[in-house]
């Protein structure tokens, strides 16, 4: 589990550090720096883009994060519910059925309940994340396609999308696997 969790922290990490900064301030250089002066430059788009860079920097942040430790959770429930079935397939291998078996289901009861509570909370989230995934991803679409923007802003807005569907098609790779 340790390893795992090593290399989702580690693969994160370089893309909210490197790659969404660069891509959004990109986004909101490009477009606010056409037809300005290096003086408005300077002192408009700069700064304005920087802050845009800031957000996504944080909005990334606390979803990504988010997303990593729902799959760490998941993956943990997971490891506890094979210990369990683990632990009950020996004992009636061992024919320990009468005690054993009941301190068994009681165990899987306790772990049910707290995916049931974990359920709760994390169905939200997704649900918030997804919303928000298909939003980001159609307005982007629709802006590649009808907007008139020069071919570099063109370029870095499609890497930008396909960038963030990647991610939300790892994220649900790595959840289907726990």
């Amino acid at each position: 589990m340790l390893k795992l969790t090593k290399r989702v922290f580690v693969a994160f990490d370089i893309a909210i550090k490197y790659n969404f900064p660069a891509i959004g301030f990109l986004l909101s250089f490009i477009p606010l720096m056409k037809g300005r002066t290096l003086l408005q430059n300077i002192f408009i788009s700069i700064p304005l883009s920087l802050r845009f860079t800031y957000v996504v920097y944080t909005t990334t942040c606390i979803i990504f994060w988010q997303l990593i430790y729902f799959c760490i959770i998941c993956y943990y429930l997971k490891l506890k519910l094979i210990a369990i079935n683990n632990q009950i397939k020996q004992k009636v291998e061992n024919i320990e059925i009468p005690r054993s078996f009941s301190n068994g289901l009681i165990k899987l009861n306790k772990i049910y309940a707290e995916i049931y509570d974990y359920n709760k909370f994390w169905s939200k989230i997704i649900a918030v994340y997804y919303s928000a995934s298909i939003l980001f991803i159609c307005a982007g679409i629709n802006s590649i396609i009808f907007g008139e923007m020069p071919f570099t802003l063109r370029f870095i807005s499609i890497y930008a999308i396909c960038g963030f569907f990647y991610n939300d098609l790892y994220i649900d790779i790595i959840r289907s696997h726990y």
